[in-house]
C-alpha cells in the first residue's frame, strides 16, 4: 500500500510538472512568425480590407496571403536613396492575432509612409 501511494504522489508530480512545461511553452511567441515585414500603400489598404476575415481566424499563427491583391506594376519601378537596395513587399507572413492587431493599428496611422515601401516591425507587438 505504502508503493502505491509513492507511484500516486510521483504521477501526481510528473503531471504537475508536464502542465507547468505545457503553460511555459504556451506563453512563447511564435516561432513561425515573422518579426517585421515589408508594405506599400497598396498591400497595407488590402490587409485592411481583408483583416476582418483575418481577425479571430486562429488563436496561434495566422497565415496573411496578399498575393490576390493588386499591385501597382509600373514599367519604371520606384528609385530609392543611392546605396539602398530596393525592398520587395511581403506579400505573406505568418503572425500571431497579437501581431494581426497591431499592425493594423500601426498601418492606420495618418503619419506613417508607405511608399515606395516601409519596414513594420511587429518584434514588440507580442
Amino acid at each position: 500500500m505504502r508503493m502505491k501511494g509513492r507511484s500516486l504522489a510521483a504521477a501526481a508530480g510528473l503531471l504537475a510538472g508536464l502542465a507547468a512545461v505545457a503553460g511555459a511553452y504556451a506563453e512563447e511567441p511564435c516561432g513561425l512568425c515573422d518579426e517585421q515585414i515589408v508594405t506599400n500603400s497598396a498591400l497595407a489598404q488590402c490587409f485592411l480590407d481583408e483583416y476582418p476575415s483575418l481577425a479571430g481566424k486562429a488563436k496561434d499563427a495566422i497565415v496573411v496571403d496578399l498575393s490576390k491583391c493588386e499591385q501597382d506594376r509600373g514599367i519604371v519601378p520606384s528609385l530609392g536613396m543611392p546605396g539602398q537596395q530596393a525592398v520587395e513587399p511581403s506579400v505573406t507572413f505568418v503572425v500571431t492575432p497579437t501581431q494581426l492587431d497591431c499592425l493594423k493599428t500601426k498601418l492606420e496611422r495618418k503619419d506613417i509612409e508607405l511608399d515606395p515601401s516601409a519596414t513594420i516591425e511587429l518584434g514588440s507587438c507580442q
